[in-house]
């Protein structure tokens, strides 16, 4: 800890200012310093600081939430933990099935450069609601996860229609080839018809 630093967290916090001033004003604040614990070390740990990953959040045994709350004790941020998880894991859910989709429609040579530059806003919201944790609040989690899961459904929208245009194209050019292909024939055959009705006349 370098001289006249009075906490690790005071230098955390100056690279990493929005998440200091969120976790201050949240309910962990009065919570840590009763118990006289360490701001960020005691989630994120230090000297070999564990990375900030949705593990860390959540009810599961190895989430950082787990050690002060459970079913029983501090039931309220138990579940509350639980919940803020789960919005974690169906942003990223609906987010993967956004990225697929816009995958599969470039693959397709569609036109698809739009969505796929939206698909950033939807990482950015991901990484916002990781910033936004730091105030254990779930209105302001809920918003930042909703923003984010609402780009995502209209990316999917996007990219569907695209890969539906694609099979759609398919059909007409099935279609067009089959047409042309029909008249060729009976071109062909009305051709040979009059070359033996000539034919017959010599």
């Amino acid at each position: 800890m370098p001289p006249g630093v009075e906490s690790i967290s005071k230098v955390c916090g100056t690279c990493h200012a929005l998440n200091a001033d969120l976790f201050a004003k949240s309910p962990h604040k009065k919570a840590f310093d009763e118990r006289k614990l360490p701001e960020c070390e005691t989630c994120h740990g230090n000297h070999e600081i564990i990375p900030a990953t949705d593990k860390l959040l959540g009810t599961s045994s190895d989430a950082v939430c787990s050690r002060c709350h459970n079913d029983h004790e501090n039931v309220k941020g138990y579940q509350a933990a639980g919940h803020m998880r789960q919005m974690l894991d169906s942003l990223e859910t609906v987010e993967q099935h956004a990225i697929n989709l816009v995958d599969n429609a470039e693959q397709k040579g569609m036109e698809i450069s739009e969505a796929k530059f939206k698909l950033r806003e939807v990482r950015q919201a991901r990484l916002q609601a990781r910033t936004v944790i730091h105030a254990f609040n779930e209105e302001p989690f809920q918003t930042t996860i909703n923003q984010g899961r609402t780009i995502s459904l209209a990316i999917i929208q996007e990219a569907k229609s695209a890969v539906d245009e694609y099979y759609f194209r398919r059909i007409g050019l099935l279609i067009a080839t089959f047409i042309i292909t029909l008249v060729a024939l009976l071109l062909y055959l009305y051709v040979r018809r009059m070359e033996k009705r000539e034919n017959l006349k010599t």
